[in-house]
């Protein structure tokens, strides 16, 4: 797990402070992270190079890399996309004129393009003149490089209508949140974390600011373990599935609990069954051994699917030490919110467009009072879960994406807190995907997980899951489940 940053500035700010560095040390070492990645793309062999600068600190870099690869086997070329205004800028704009670098009035045919127009105090549009730029960069053949962040997002990952598209980001100083979330990804490209001449321990320790979120990683998956063998299935839970308009969905949940560990797994429905699976069971009551319990994959959103939440909402709610795991249709039901206020144990994994319904039947609105809509919530995530967080503070929310975000209130710390898990393929893109999800957390709460690890280990088993394939478009439930027994 690793810490994620709204903003470096301060941390720059602290490291030349307590280690008495110099912006241009700093911008040395910046630059001297992207002349490596040149170095290896290239393997010493000549290649044309241009760099895109800017008019801040962020173009400052690009003068500086400019320079250190001068009088080299490349051919490098500067296009200033606006002239340096702040005064390091200006200092290392003069330096690279001094070493002869060579400047163009306009995008040329190149091997390699490094984006240094805007940094991560980049907000609101890009200037028509850079436009253009980066359009043409983007649709280049060339070989992408992006200093610290993409040009064309802002701090909260938003890319509004133009971001250049980078085969790898190379970050300074410390990791931003803004580069893992979904508008991100397909940005981005690998992102390579670069020091500015201190350790990443001293440049984040005893900083004047915390992190924002954390960064979730292959190595934090937990699996279970079955480490006794005098066992039966009895010591490994019974997770509960609501079954109702679409069957299929309650199904695909209760395999995936089975695979996933759960020791017993059932189905509750009043229908006859006609895709029985051998593996789970079907009831037409809540079992009184259950350890975990999921609603609302394929439940329904009339009347009839709200009675019946209602009807199973009434039978668990004083069971507070039964772990409830919310999903779908569920967020659909307009009295959702007496019982996230009256249930302690509940765990909420929306998609973009259920998390908004939510949002309004909880009553969880912006601070000035409006709503959240659908597209504020994929264009700045953290704000509303932080949000949901801030009232319902004994439950977990999950919103899914290209990025899965977790978020809980820390009682400790008396304040949101997020994880963020960008590890899953484009191939979860499938009806079914979800209600695995919710199986597997069922089933690790069945399990006797705790709720914020069954949630996270959960997450990346899905994500590591979807990667076991050699296509991003054929991968269905099926092989999701058939791929977590392979973990």
């Amino acid at each position: 797990m690793k810490k994620l940053y709204f903003e470096t500035d301060s941390l720059d700010k602290n490291a030349r402070e307590m280690f008495l560095l110099t912006e241009d040390i700093m911008m040395e070492n910046a630059a001297s992270g992207i002349e490596k990645i040149i170095h290896k793309k290239t393997k010493g062999k000549p290649a044309g190079i241009l760099i895109l600068t800017g008019s801040g600190n962020n173009g400052g870099d690009g003068y500086v890399l400019a320079r250190k690869l001068s009088q080299s086997p490349y051919k490098v070329s500067v296009l200033k996309v606006f002239e340096p205004k702040t005064e390091a800028a200006k200092l290392q704009h003069q330096r690279a004129v001094s070493a002869k670098v060579h400047f163009v009035p306009g995008l040329i045919k190149s091997d390699i393009i490094v984006d240094c127009i805007f940094g991560t105090g980049f907000h609101g549009e890009i200037p028509d003149e850079a436009k253009k730029i980066i359009n043409k960069a983007n649709k280049s053949k060339a070989f992408k490089i992006a200093c610290d962040i993409p040009s064309g997002m802002d701090r909260n990952g938003t890319i509004k209508n133009l971001c250049f598209k980078s085969d790898i980001t190379v970050t300074m100083g410390a990791l931003k949140t803004a580069l893992f979330l979904s508008q991100a990804k397909d940005y981005t490209g690998k992102i390579i974390l670069q020091n500015l001449g201190i350790s990443y321990e001293n440049f984040t320790n005893n900083a004047p600011v915390t992190p924002q979120a954390f960064l979730l990683e292959k190595k934090d998956l937990q699996l279970p373990v079955r480490n006794k063998e005098n066992q039966h299935k009895g010591n490994f839970g019974h997770a509960l599935f609501i079954s109702g308009e679409k069957e299929g969905a309650s199904h695909l949940a209760g395999l995936s609990a089975s695979a996933f560990g759960c020791g017993k797994v059932s189905i509750l429905t009043e229908r006859e069954i006609n895709n029985f699976k051998p593996e789970l069971m079907y009831t037409r009551e809540l079992p009184r051994d259950i350890s975990s319990v999921g609603i609302g994959m394929g439940l329904g959103t009339n009347e009839t699917a709200f009675a019946k939440g209602n009807n199973i909402f009434s039978q668990i709610i004083n069971k507070q030490s039964l772990p409830v795991v919310l999903d779908a249709d569920i967020f659909y039901n307009p009295y959702i919110k007496d019982f996230l206020l009256n249930h302690k144990k509940i765990i909420l994994t929306p998609h973009p467009k259920e998390f908004a319904v939510l949002l309004k039947n909880t009553g969880v609105i912006k601070s000035f009072g409006n709503e959240f809509s659908i597209s504020e919530i994929l264009e700045d995530p953290l704000t509303p879960v932080s949000a949901f967080c801030n009232v319902f503070k004994d439950s977990i929310l999950l919103l899914k994406g290209a990025t899965q975000i977790i978020s809980f209130y820390n009682k400790k710390e008396n304040k949101p807190e997020i994880l963020i898990n960008p590890l899953g393929s484009v191939s979860l893109a499938k009806g079914g995907s979800g209600d695995i999800l919710t199986g597997l957390i069922c089933s690790l709460l069945a399990q006797n997980y705790k709720p914020l690890d069954a949630v996270t280990n959960a997450s990346l088993a899905l994500a590591l899951a979807s990667k076991k394939i050699k296509n991003t478009f054929a991968l269905t439930p099926e092989d999701l489940i058939v791929n977590i027994k392979t973990l």
